[in-house]
């Protein structure tokens, strides 16, 4: 019986340690040689499993409902350490954090810089300093600006009732890719595109899943910007799409962009909208046919329109080319 009590009790206490404990989680992180933004989470640690794609479908549920049920930690304090700068930063009532980081003093190079991140003050949830990339933008060139569902993965968006399966029953490596997506897209990094940024209206929880998927498909790497549902709404798609387009367009404004998208919701609408009023900095848009999208000609007119991405892979290559040459390596 004492036996048996005590394992009871360290059971529990077990199980308060684990509850207790933060994480850490970095999200889209970038910026100029002199001015890098900086984002992430604190949430209370969950179990998570790598992506397999052998995985069952119910295991996958499982993983996907604990990706959603997050804990998060408002007030918590983190220190910020890239290169020679340092910065704090306070957690929201969402758990998120926000910096933005003087590098004037010693400007960055083009690329990816390592940074890290460390709890402060831990509001009783302590966790281990994570570590970062940022990626670091200069001079001028052609950048992508990609949606992702229906443009870069199949998520059947305008069927919701396969698109909450495809979700929550699949991991990163049992995703299915647009075809050719990943031809088209090595071939623009190839010929110079000075940036990837995947801006989407799927949830942040859905972060490193998407992380994943770009890096089991070995497509460009990129900056992920994703909704945050305590500040942006549900189902706003037009105003929330265009608010981060061009937010992308101030920060950078050496650089011109090629908007890629697809027909299942409202991406021609936002980057016509988009490349009427800033035409100078839109040098092409691209829309994927996705399954049971509105096809409209004069929905698509002056765009680039493809099945699939490998018969347009060299075009698109080109599109990437004129300004990319100048850009700063």
């Amino acid at each position: 019986m004492r036996q048996a009590t005590l394992f009871i009790v360290s059971l529990f206490f077990a199980s308060w340690a684990h509850a207790s404990a933060g994480v850490i989680v970095l999200h889209a992180s970038y910026g100029t040689p002199e001015r890098v933004v900086v984002n992430g989470r604190i949430l209370e640690a969950s179990q998570t499993r790598a992506p397999d794609a052998q995985r069952d479908r119910f295991t996958n549920f499982v993983d996907t409902l604990r990706v959603f049920d997050t804990n998060e930690i408002e007030g918590a304090v983190v220190a910020i350490a890239l290169g020679n700068q340092r910065q704090r930063a306070t957690t929201d009532a969402d758990g998120l954090f926000s910096a933005t980081l003087d590098m004037s003093a010693a400007p960055l190079g083009f690329g990816w810089h390592t940074y890290t991140v460390s709890l402060v003050v831990d509001k009783g949830h302590p966790a281990s300093s994570a570590t970062g990339r940022a990626l670091v933008i200069a001079g001028t060139g052609v950048a992508v600006i990609s949606d992702f569902d229906d443009t870069v993965v199949e998520s059947r968006v305008t069927a919701k009732g396969e698109l909450l399966v495809r979700t929550f029953t699949r991991n990163a490596h049992q995703l299915e890719p647009v075809p050719g997506v990943g031809e088209a897209y090595r071939a623009m990094a190839a010929a110079g595109a000075a940036a990837f940024f995947y801006v989407s209206g799927s949830p942040q929880n859905l972060y490193q899943r998407i992380i994943d998927y770009l890096e089991f498909q070995n497509l460009p790497p990129g900056v992920v910007l994703l909704k945050n549902f305590g500040q942006d709404g549900l189902s706003e798609q037009h105003a929330y799409k265009t608010r981060r387009i061009e937010a992308l367009l101030a920060q950078f404004p050496a650089l011109q962009f090629v908007l890629v998208g697809d027909t299942g919701e409202q991406d021609p609408e936002i980057y016509r909208d988009i490349a009427e009023r800033r035409r100078e900095r839109v040098r092409a848009i691209v829309i994927r046919r996705a399954m049971g999208g509105d096809e409209t000609p004069a929905r698509l007119k002056g765009m680039v329109v493809v099945s699939d991405y490998r018969e347009q892979a060299q075009r698109l290559a080109e599109l990437v080319q004129p300004l990319s040459s100048g850009a700063t390596r």
